[in-house]
């Protein structure tokens, strides 16, 4: 199914029925330079690229990724990989009572 996302005369709930055999199919960008207007669709890798309801014209699809995050998103990762690592045991007193150590025996 491709849904119209975005442009100036495409009507607001454009879609575009593909046959899915009841399989998740990944999501694609496309957008019609022409008629700026923007389809999501989603269908097999192997399924070409729907045409432009608009003007029947190619689609190009659109390379989209997620914008890089830094700082504190990094320092958290830091702090969680340091919780899983196993905590060094604590030393035990080797002395007897009164040795003058201040520790408190």
């Amino acid at each position: 199914m491709a849904v119209c996302v975005s442009g100036a005369t495409a009507p607001a709930n454009q879609e575009i029925e593909y046959e899915t055999k009841g399989y998740k199919m990944p999501t694609y960008d496309y957008e019609c330079m022409p008629c700026n207007l923007r389809l999501e669709a989603r269908h097999s890798v192997n399924t070409r690229a729907p045409d432009c309801p608009q003007c029947e014209g190619t689609l190009t699809r659109l390379i989209l990724s997620a914008p890089a995050t830094h700082g504190h998103m990094a320092q958290g990762r830091e702090q969680a990989m340091r919780s899983l690592q196993p905590k060094p045991e604590r030393s035990k007193h080797q002395h007897g009572p009164g040795c003058g150590c201040g520790c408190g025996h």
